[in-house]
């Protein structure tokens, strides 16, 4: 049906984006050479078709090409390359690319959504008042990212009451799929367990047996056997970043970071005790795969997501997106 669109319409957009979803799934195929061919020019100067290249390129140079000719062409597309030089641990060149995003691009909410590296990038390299002006402007448009960048910003200079505000803000605004947002929960259990902050107590006592029932429990150290988990968190899915980790679809993760998850809602407070925002790539995990445990220290995992759908190991879904 495709080759018959093709031959009636070779150059519309809506064929080519079937074109470019279709070879997508096709694993036999090389598919970023056929759709390159197919494309012709309009690589060099159409948006859209960089984006429908962009699909097939399982290659970081061909991404990485890709996403500098769309932010050449618009700055409000340097997000991408921002965050391909991130994963790939090119420090200077993802500052370039978000620098360009912050400077030229015109949408308020892109840049919201991709301040947080810029700002602790700053932070940690002795530019703190950039990364205090960059953090505020990202709270200002009030999205969920925003909010949690300012946020932990304030927290890593001790401004905790204000750091609190907008967690507490994040957490009432934006509709999380557990009884409450990971950011604030963390938060909290940070001020306690971390830096002994009694006047955070409370708070933590209200919300902590919402997701911890049993309370948050560290990962035991010996033999756990051979009876598979009837909890934890379902990989249920595939990703090149899961792959380059050594895990797989199927995996069922028991442990994070010497912790035991038990649930979704666990994994996702516990991944924020060392927030999202910092730029932590580090993860130890117990996972169970098919007939035993593994122990998996992952050393390059950029901000702990494995961009995978995950779900509660023994519900029927839904797979949310994004873990």
């Amino acid at each position: 049906a495709v080759d018959r669109m093709l031959e009636t319409a070779p150059q519309h957009s809506v064929v080519l984006d079937e074109l470019a979803e279709l070879l997508e799934r096709d694993e036999g195929n090389n598919a970023y050479e056929e759709l390159s061919s197919r494309l012709g020019v309009r690589i060099e100067f159409d948006t859209h078709a960089m984006r429908d290249l962009l699909k097939v390129a399982e290659e970081d140079d061909d991404r990485i090409q890709i996403l500098g000719r769309m932010c050449a062409f618009d700055p409000n597309e340097c997000g991408g390359l921002g965050w391909a030089y991130v994963t790939n641990q090119a420090p200077e060149k993802a500052v370039a690319a978000f620098e360009r995003l912050v400077k030229e691009g015109t949408s308020a909410i892109d840049v919201c959504n991709n301040a947080n590296w810029l700002v602790n990038y700053y932070f940690d390299n002795g530019r703190r008042e950039e990364a205090d002006s960059l953090s505020e402007h990202a709270a200002d448009v009030y999205c969920s990212w925003g909010l949690r960048t300012r946020a932990y910003f304030l927290e890593r200079i001790g401004r905790f009451d204000k750091a609190e505000e907008l967690y507490r803000a994040d957490n009432e605004r934006y509709d999380y799929d557990g009884p409450v947002s990971p950011a604030l929960l963390a938060f909290y259990y940070r001020m306690v367990k971390t830096d002994a902050r009694d006047e955070y107590d409370s708070f933590l006592q209200r919300w902590l047996p919402r997701v911890f029932p049993e309370g948050v429990e560290t990962l035991p150290e010996e033999d756990v056997g051979t009876v598979a988990p009837t909890n934890g968190v379902l990989v249920d899915g595939t990703s090149k970043r899961l792959d380059d980790a050594g895990l797989r679809g199927g995996d069922v993760i028991v442990g994070l970071d010497g912790y035991r998850v038990r649930t979704l809602d666990q994994y996702d407070v516990i991944l924020e005790l060392r927030p999202r925002t910092s730029n932590a790539r580090d993860m130890n995990l117990r996972i169970w795969r098919q007939t035993r445990y593994i122990d998996e220290k992952v050393d390059d995992v950029p901000g702990r997501r494995f961009q995978v759908r995950m779900r509660t190991n023994g519900t029927r879904g839904p797979s949310f997106l994004w873990r």
